[in-house]
């Protein structure tokens, strides 16, 4: 069942990323993640699992998080940075135990970079491939 559930979820977020600017209001944080492309498919349960992030949380293996706050970082007078920063604070379980999460985001392209405690680290967005036309399979 997780299975399916897992590939539903895949498909959708790539049904979302096909259809472009037309979901403007979308966050462009929103969506699958992953540092490398071939962990994509990963199952949520395994380790590798890419993070599944919708606009009220993420989840990725072990690690569930709700947002508390989303808001845009402070620029200087007249800066205009090429990915906006957002200042996340998230409470999350980690096997069970609660904590809470500050972190910085940044969207850049299909690049997630997450600034936290720990250093910052940077994902890659997930696009599931679209079969070729005439496969019976699009």
């Amino acid at each position: 069942m997780a299975s399916q559930t897992w590939t539903a979820l895949l498909i959708a977020a790539a049904a979302l990323a096909l259809t472009g600017p037309t979901l403007a209001a979308e966050p462009a944080y929103v969506g699958v993640w992953s540092k490398r492309m071939e962990h994509c498919s990963t199952k949520p349960d395994k380790p590798g699992a890419p993070m599944v992030v919708t606009a009220t949380g993420f989840d990725q293996h072990d690690l569930h998080c709700s947002f508390e706050k989303i808001e845009p970082v402070p620029t200087a007078a007249g800066a205009s940075p090429a990915a906006p920063e957002l200042s996340v604070l998230a409470n999350c379980e980690w096997k069970s135990n609660a904590t809470k999460m500050e972190m910085t985001w940044s969207v850049s392209g299909e690049t997630l970079s997450i600034t936290d405690k720990g250093g910052i680290t940077q994902l890659k967005k997930c696009v599931m491939p679209v079969p070729p036309p005439g496969t019976g399979k699009n």
